[in-house]
């Protein structure tokens, strides 16, 4: 039987210094719970080490589904000193990567930051509360989205340790606008996090099977799909919060090129978006598919829109598609956009 969320919580943190290398200075190790994107709680664990007042958060809902799916698959529970082993090689992971008193001493020097700001992309309606507390931009019609700031600490291939960027940060770094901070985001996200696309069938070959008659089969389909139906995925160099890449990079323009068609972009998580050809099919049918997956596929604080959105190759534009709008105008064709960099909410 797979225990009760609580008891995995209670259990992770009354067993976890157990498995804490020898030379880890325990000061604290507690649970908190963490308001996250599209203001769901998620539960965390915090391990604190004796003289530093930063310390990395270990989300343990992911480990708790992970247990939950090995029942299911398996029909027997993930062994939990391996869940135990993988948290605290997260912990330590970050612990190696970023000299957590030294963040804490330098956050307040904006020189400091200043080349590790970045892009992250939210959904408006469902972080009201969010953006209340900090600096964003909103791009010019679309009204949903919102690109957040943040600051990068580390990077490796699994995860980004960040800090998002909040108005009393701004407060202790004078004379620092939210345009300024979108100009280093711009720069600092294509030179940090540079945009990447790729084919579809190209990613799901990184996670496919090894099976040789599935490869050929898989190969096959795909090599029957017409160019103007292929999918291409846009995310960042680590695949983690890369929707925000189609704000920065150039892939759009780059796929509209090589295709000669104009773009429909399906948010698919806030870790990529998906490009498509228009010819690949009505908007309608698009954003009830986008609908369908967000229901059923994707994490409550992964998800980025319910909308689809229009890119112009000929502008090099992202608008959003009002479908329901289009139905009573009779309009084909939304009208293209462009972020307005000077429009911000605080």
């Amino acid at each position: 039987m797979i225990m009760e969320k609580t008891e995995f919580y209670k259990y992770i943190e009354s067993h976890v210094a157990e498995y804490l290398p020898d030379d880890f200075d325990v000061a604290d190790i507690r649970l908190t719970e963490v308001r996250k994107n599209n203001s769901v709680h998620l539960m965390a664990l915090v391990i604190r080490e004796h003289g530093c007042s930063i310390a990395p958060m270990i989300y343990l809902d992911p480990y708790y589904d992970l247990m939950a799916q090995s029942k299911e698959v398996f029909h027997q529970e993930m062994d939990m000193k391996t869940i135990l082993r993988n948290i605290v090689s997260n912990a330590t992971q970050h612990r190696e990567t970023m000299d957590m008193q030294n963040v804490v001493q330098s956050f307040t020097n904006f020189e400091f930051v200043k080349d590790k700001i970045v892009f992250g992309l939210v959904n408006v309606d469902r972080n009201v509360s969010l953006l209340n507390e900090i600096p964003h931009v909103i791009p010019q019609y679309t009204d949903d989205l919102a690109l957040i700031f943040k600051v990068l600490l580390s990077s490796n291939t699994d995860s980004n340790a960040t800090v998002t960027i909040r108005n009393e940060h701004l407060a202790r770094w004078w004379n620092t606008s939210v345009e300024e901070l979108y100009s280093l985001a711009l720069t600092n996200s294509n030179r940090l996090l540079p945009s990447v696309m790729m084919p579809m069938d190209e990613l799901l070959k990184e996670y496919a099977s090894t099976d040789e008659l599935e490869i050929s089969l898989r190969d096959m389909c795909f090599d029957y799909v017409p160019p103007e139906a292929r999918m291409y995925v846009i995310t960042n160099a680590t695949k983690t919060n890369g929707a925000a890449a189609m704000f920065y990079g150039d892939d759009l323009a780059k796929l509209a090129e090589k295709i000669g068609h104009d773009l429909y972009i399906l948010p698919s998580s806030v870790h990529e978006v998906i490009a498509v050809s228009t010819l690949a099919g009505e908007p309608q049918f698009l954003q009830d598919m986008v609908r369908e997956v967000n229901k059923t596929k994707v994490a409550p604080e992964e998800q980025l829109s319910d909308y689809v959105y229009y890119y112009n190759a000929k502008k090099q534009q992202i608008s959003q598609i009002d479908v329901k709008q289009e139905q009573e105008t009779a309009e084909v064709v939304p009208t293209p956009q462009t972020v307005n960099r000077s429009q911000h909410h605080r």
